[in-house]
């Protein structure tokens, strides 16, 4: 095996438009503490603090997944809005000899990044195939640039309720969302029969 192939994780914060500019660094610094504290728990290394998040290195592509589904399902509660935050996960070359932001596999880690939207993870082609779980649900990233059907990575799908709830909302019941359905539904018909009765 490749003794320079590493589990990377990238992350980053995404304020909100309307935060002043020391508010966002300080919401920034306080991810990537959290990141560093989360990242050492599993065993791995921040390799380096950039822009609005970590580069990180991990002992597996299972451990750097659980780190990103950790970040995002429990975020950081600063002041009265919880924080954004996407990650991007790559199986890549990690030379000890250069420096962290020059790596080809953190290069290729940073690009997936830049396709994930807020409360996003991107699973690498190398990562998911690590993986190798069949449940693992994800639906497949092609880019426009690459021959078409070319998959690219992968979108890890959460669970929007994990989202919710850890974002300090409490989440709608299936029943009482399908019941308010419901009920609108049988207003309108009533709304529209009174009309062609008339």
């Amino acid at each position: 095996m490749n003794d320079t192939l590493r589990s990377i994780l990238v992350t980053e914060v995404l304020p909100p438009p309307d935060l002043g500019p020391q508010q966002a660094q300080r919401r920034t610094a306080q991810h990537q503490e959290r990141v560093t504290a989360q990242v050492t728990r599993h065993g791995g290394e921040v390799l380096v603090r950039v822009g609005r998040g970590c580069v990180a290195v991990l002992p597996s592509p299972a451990q750097a997944l659980t780190v990103a589904r950790e970040l995002l399902t429990r975020p950081l509660q600063a002041e009265t809005t919880p924080a954004r935050i996407r990650a991007a996960l790559h199986l890549g070359e990690v030379h000890p000899d250069r420096p962290a932001i020059a790596q080809p596999g953190v290069a290729a880690a940073r690009k997936l990044l830049e396709a994930a939207g807020p409360s996003e993870i991107l699973l690498s082609k190398s990562v998911h195939e690590a993986l190798a779980d069949d449940r693992l649900p994800v639906v497949p990233l092609s880019d426009p640039d690459e021959e078409p059907g070319e998959i690219t990575g992968y979108r890890l799908l959460i669970s929007p309720l994990a989202l919710a709830t850890t974002a300090g909302r409490h989440p709608v019941s299936g029943w009482l969302l399908a019941g308010g359905v419901l009920l609108a539904s049988v207003a309108i018909l009533s709304a529209v029969t009174a009309a062609l009765l008339l």
